[in-house]
């Protein structure tokens, strides 16, 4: 899922860098059987469900929860998928606000089938 470290700790902060809906295959899945609702968000959701599950499980070996998140860049590739993103975001974190920067970047992304890279720091006490 990412090119590199999952995450590296430094003082308090976990940063994560480089997070993708993918696995050794390429993009997971749940994108491909999602595609034909994609005017729905459904692809897009599917992606960031699996970055958001990710990010849960590198916070957990990390000591801390994805409650303590404290910035999340999101470069998209197409910005109209920000908002079913987002609400990933949202109930993971039970409606809590969302520390987002959403930038726009230009396709194709290193796993082409995938449309968001994830950049996120965590406070982990």
């Amino acid at each position: 899922m990412t090119f590199g470290a999952p995450a590296v700790r430094a003082g308090d902060l976990v940063f994560c860098s480089g997070i993708v809906a993918a696995g050794s295959n390429g993009a997971v899945d749940a994108i491909g059987h999602r595609e034909s609702l994609r005017h729905y968000g459904a692809p897009a959701r599917a992606q960031m469900e699996t970055i958001v599950d990710a990010a849960k499980k590198i916070c957990s070996a990390a000591g801390t929860s994805i409650d303590n998140v404290v910035r999340i860049h999101q470069f998209h590739t197409d910005l109209s998928e920000f908002y079913p993103m987002h609400r990933a975001w949202q109930e993971a974190l039970d409606g809590a606000p969302v520390p987002f920067a959403a930038i726009g970047v230009p396709a194709p992304l290193p796993v082409p089938s995938c449309s968001v890279i994830i950049d996120s720091w965590f406070y982990a006490p």
